[in-house]
């Protein structure tokens, strides 16, 4: 079993008399989290478990949709919104996932943790982006929702280029 190492940072409830709150650092196996108003947890396995994940749960999508895609008029023909967007969503969540995996992988191979925004930008991101595309192909009133993965996934992207290669 791999005990690859998370940083927990813990926001005590004592301050450091500067009026500012003092933080300690736990190392945990990466199979514990905690989670609370007032811990946050990086880990770079949780981007490869998720990632893994997502790529596994895009196989079972493409599977589904791809019962139905043999009909010319399935959602509408191969052109419309409802169907370009499925598509997209699926190789959203395909592509996400590997972004993920690949997040992972860079940080335990560098040895360094990204920040937290940039570890959880790309797990929201990877839930979201399908998901608002999915949601989008059954009312397409739901694509107003896309902010929340663009705005995930810009986030992580700039805390990642910011943490730079180590």
């Amino acid at each position: 079993m791999n005990f690859q190492v998370c940083h927990l940072w813990n926001l005590e409830s004592d301050f450091d008399g500067l009026g500012s709150p003092s933080y300690r650092k736990t190392d945990l196996p990466h199979h514990f989290v905690i989670h609370d108003s007032v811990t946050a947890i990086r880990c770079p396995m949780i981007n490869w478990y998720f990632g893994w994940i997502s790529i596994l749960l895009a196989f079972v999508t493409g599977a589904i949709i791809g019962l139905f895609f043999y009909r010319e008029d399935f959602l509408g023909g191969y052109n419309s919104f409802s169907r370009r967007i499925l598509r997209l969503g699926h190789i959203a969540q395909a592509a996400l996932g590997m972004m993920n995996v690949v997040a992972g992988n860079s940080q335990l191979n560098s040895g360094i943790d990204y920040p937290a925004i940039a570890q959880w930008g790309l797990i929201v991101g990877g839930i979201s982006m399908p998901v608002v595309c999915f949601l989008s192909a059954w009312r397409p009133v739901f694509r107003h929702l896309f902010f929340i993965p663009v705005v995930s996934l810009i986030a992580a992207a700039v805390e990642i280029l910011k943490a730079g290669p180590q």
